[in-house]
């Protein structure tokens, strides 16, 4: 049998700040607050990258040697991570590089 680990990432202080003045949301709010730190960072996925590029929408797409590639390759544009070079990527990548783009709706 495989376990799956199950654990979810919260926001520790809007949770608390959420909870109302009960004696139950009290315990809980301690029991929030006493809970174990995980050193965690959020990534950005290439796919949501300011820094990548869908090879057709590049002027990339004719030269070699990616002119033998599929059109919808991705490419990562990370500079600092991989000089002056172009390198392909999957969707569900990610880099220290990553910056996330601008969407409507999106949170601060």
């Amino acid at each position: 049998m495989v376990m799956i680990d199950t654990r979810r990432f919260i926001d520790v202080d809007d949770t608390v700040d959420s909870l109302g003045c009960s004696d139950e949301d009290i315990y809980c709010k301690g029991i929030l607050r006493e809970a174990p730190i995980v050193d965690a960072v959020e990534v950005v996925r290439c796919e949501d990258c300011i820094h990548s590029k869908l090879l057709k929408d590049t002027n990339l797409i004719k030269e070699n040697p990616w002119r033998y590639y599929r059109s919808d390759c991705r490419i990562c544009g990370c500079h600092d991570l991989i000089g002056d070079e172009f390198i392909i990527v999957d969707d569900d990548f990610f880099c220290k590089y990553g910056k996330r783009k601008e969407t409507k709706g999106a949170r601060d």
